[in-house]
């Protein structure tokens, strides 16, 4: 529960306008890191609360669940049964631009896995010597940061299905294949992912000169390459590429296996008698 809310909540702080998965964009103003660290610990100390809420919760239910049986017990020897205490209280909905840590979701619920993995590993981030930082304990802090996002980018090479859309003025078809741009929308950040097709692979999403431009699946093998910056100790104002955590940037490698329309949603309203 910790990682997950620690991570989705600092996913949301970071979100930005549109991003590319692989561009790069010149430094934009930076924060001070203090200002940067500050946001972390309003963020930890956030999700203690969260933890301390669900905690209560539990504590709750377990109260009524005792209720209950005891209610059983006097029922069955004919004693009054006593009034059940009140439901637990609903925990509030997170914000809608709020990304859950789930690579499965897309782009962003992989950036928000990362991004909780990286809040449980590293307490604090040290000042960088430009900003008067000490130089030995900079740099022993961009060795551990080599070292975690080796083992990330290996553990999470999968392959997914996400769910995006073809945008349409980067469509581009000949005989050898196809090449566009694939949009994913996670909370308010939106990933733009160029891909080449095969002619089979495109030919799910194109017939002729038509183009689909609906609601796609899109299955592709996702390689992350996380990546340490001495230069990036905040997001910056636009925030290309995104950032996992101060002085870590965020890509990945996409490699397309298939490509169709995704399946309509089911209609699930009631429908009336029928003649």
């Amino acid at each position: 529960m910790k990682t997950l809310a620690a991570g989705t909540l600092f996913a949301a702080c970071l979100a930005g306008p549109l991003v590319g998965a692989t561009a790069l964009a010149a430094p934009a103003t930076q924060q001070s890191q203090s200002d940067l660290q500050k946001e972390i610990d309003r963020l930890r100390q956030e999700n203690e609360q969260w933890k301390t809420m669900v905690d209560e919760l539990k504590t709750e239910i377990a109260k009524l669940k005792a209720a209950l049986a005891d209610q059983a017990k006097q029922a069955q020897g004919g004693a009054p049964a006593a009034p059940a205490p009140a439901a637990p209280t609903v925990p509030p909905v997170p914000p809608a631009d709020v990304v859950p840590a789930d690579p499965s979701i897309g782009p962003g619920g992989l950036l928000s896995m990362l991004q909780a993995e990286y809040l449980s590993a590293f307490d604090s981030a040290p000042q960088s010597p430009a900003n008067g930082g000490e130089s030995v304990a900079f740099n022993n802090h961009l060795r551990k940061l080599e070292s975690w996002c080796t083992r990330a980018n290996r553990r999470y090479i999968r392959t997914f299905t996400w769910v995006g859309r073809i945008d349409p003025a980067t469509a581009r078809a000949d005989n050898n294949g196809a090449s566009m741009d694939l949009l994913f929308q996670n909370g308010t950040r939106q990933f733009r992912v160029p891909v080449t097709l095969s002619t089979t692979q495109a030919s799910r999403i194109r017939q002729g000169d038509r183009w689909y431009f609906g609601d796609v699946d899109v299955t592709a093998v996702v390689r992350p390459r996380v990546r340490v910056d001495p230069n990036r100790s905040n997001p910056g104002a636009f925030e290309v590429p995104p950032m996992v955590g101060p002085y870590l940037t965020y890509a990945f490698d996409y490699e397309v296996r298939s490509i169709e329309p995704a399946p309509e949603p089911k209609d699930t309203a009631p429908k009336g008698d029928q003649k």
